[in-house]
């Protein structure tokens, strides 16, 4: 079992970097470009949502409770949709200042 969380958090510390890396990468974009970081942001939610709904779902099925995971995987994914909603509103208004 301790062996076991080492390695876990082993794999968190190493996915943090990952992260940080990837929010680095995202922040150059927004500065280089004319996209707007509102844009970005709901992106970096819903991988924050899907991941952490994943991770929730696996723990479920791994402790025996499928009917658990399954809705814990519908609700990640309503909230990945809940996440996005103002990304999806500025495309709409991108769409009307073009018509």
């Amino acid at each position: 079992m301790l062996l076991a969380l080492s390695g876990l958090l082993a794999l968190l510390a190493g996915a943090g970097s990952l992260l940080r890396e990837m929010k680095s990468f995202l922040d150059e974009l927004t500065e280089g470009t004319a996209l707007n970081e509102a844009l970005l942001s709901p992106l970096l939610k819903v991988l924050a949502v899907s991941v952490t709904a994943r991770l929730s779902a696996d723990l479920c099925k791994d402790a025996g409770s499928a009917a658990l995971a399954s809705a814990v995987e519908l609700i990640g994914a309503a909230a990945g949709v809940l996440v996005s909603l103002p990304l999806l509103r500025a495309v709409l208004e991108m769409i009307r200042s073009l018509l």
